[in-house]
């Protein structure tokens, strides 16, 4: 995308600087386009050929816009917000919240070999062994009963 913003640049900077130094160079670009493009004839012929491209990329565009705002909608913003490691320590928060402490433990991990003094994600490690080992302890008492 940045490639296309800066071809346009450079492409709408040399028609700046042509229509400004070069107007018999303008005035031979307006005939050739108004002989070759906008010729009635060659408009009226091709029309409905025209207007079926019109439409399909007007399509793919609609479709285009509307998918990228449904990831928009199904991450709430979260992902488009915040950085990986928070959204990891947003995710790790869920999984613990479901019961998934291996999956908390897992996800606090990556974020502590990112950064290591991640206090949040030191916290939230502990909450899920905590957790983790509550979970096992109450499990073993239940078998023996």
């Amino acid at each position: 995308m940045v490639y296309a913003k800066l071809t346009l640049g450079v492409l709408f900077l040399s028609l700046g600087w042509i229509y400004l130094y070069k107007p018999k160079l303008v005035s031979r670009i307006n005939n050739f386009a108004r002989d070759v493009l906008f010729n009635d004839r060659v408009i009226l012929l091709a029309r409905k050929k025209v207007s079926i491209v019109f439409f399909c990329l007007s399509f793919v565009a609609i479709f285009m816009g509307l998918s990228s705002m449904s990831g928009w909608v199904e991450n709430a913003g979260t992902a488009l917000i915040m950085t990986s490691d928070s959204y990891r320590l947003y995710k790790a928060n869920q999984s613990y919240r479901a019961g998934r402490y291996e999956e908390t433990i897992s996800a606090c991990e990556e974020v502590l070999t990112a950064d290591p003094k991640n206090k949040l994600a030191i916290h939230q490690l502990a909450q899920a062994y905590t957790a983790l080992n509550s979970s096992l302890k109450l499990r073993a008492r239940q078998g023996k009963k």
